[in-house]
């Protein structure tokens, strides 16, 4: 894992709820993501939410 999706990563499980949502907006996240995003509470559920095993590979199509 390189260090800039370490800093990314940690960044993210750092924000405020409503943040999360905005950035997964921002990113283009379907509408369903960020209604999960605010309700997730913990980086083990956030991590859950950003690779939901329904994308093909794990991952969502607009992580790099």
């Amino acid at each position: 894992m390189s260090r800039r999706r370490k800093i990314r990563r940690f960044d993210f499980e750092t924000l405020a709820p409503e943040d999360r949502a905005s950035l997964l907006a921002h990113m283009g996240a379907p509408r369903w993501m960020l209604a999960r995003a605010e309700r997730a509470a913990t980086p083990v559920r956030i991590a859950a939410l950003l690779y939901p095993a329904r994308w093909p590979g794990g991952r969502a199509p607009f992580n790099t």
